[in-house]
């Protein structure tokens, strides 16, 4: 999914040099955002750039709708770099994986976590 999407958005660039045109795009955390937004690229001013379309709505609405989606995924917050997980979903995960999931991790722990999700709940090959 995220090839694809990447690829997407490569594609809107090229395209945007080439034909000097704005193209928009979906891309899931866009300029550091938590949540997905459209995107709009192309020429302001004379240089090439990015920014979020608010055409439909607000960044704030969107962002305020990102928040509220949070929850479905698992997640009950993100704080200074800090993802907090649902006590809900940490529940589930040792219900149906015998996995205890951290409540938090931080920004510094990303790889760590990772590693613990695809070893005892992807691939289900714990370390003995």
């Amino acid at each position: 999914m995220n090839a694809s999407s990447n690829c997407q958005i490569i594609t809107a660039v090229i395209d945007a040099v080439r034909m000097k045109t704005k193209q928009k795009v979906f891309i899931p955390g866009a300029f550091g955002n938590m949540g997905g937004y459209p995107v709009q690229i192309g020429y302001k001013d004379g240089c090439l750039c990015a920014w979020i379309d608010e055409t439909d709505f607000s960044f704030l609405e969107m962002e305020q709708a990102n928040r509220k989606s949070m929850e479905l995924d698992g997640i009950e917050d993100v704080q200074d770099g800090t993802l907090f997980y649902t006590d809900d979903l940490i529940r589930k995960c040792r219900q149906a994986f015998g996995a205890g999931l951290p409540k938090t991790v931080a920004y510094e722990e990303i790889e760590k976590t990772a590693e613990f999700l695809i070893r005892e709940i992807i691939t289900g090959t714990k370390k003995i």
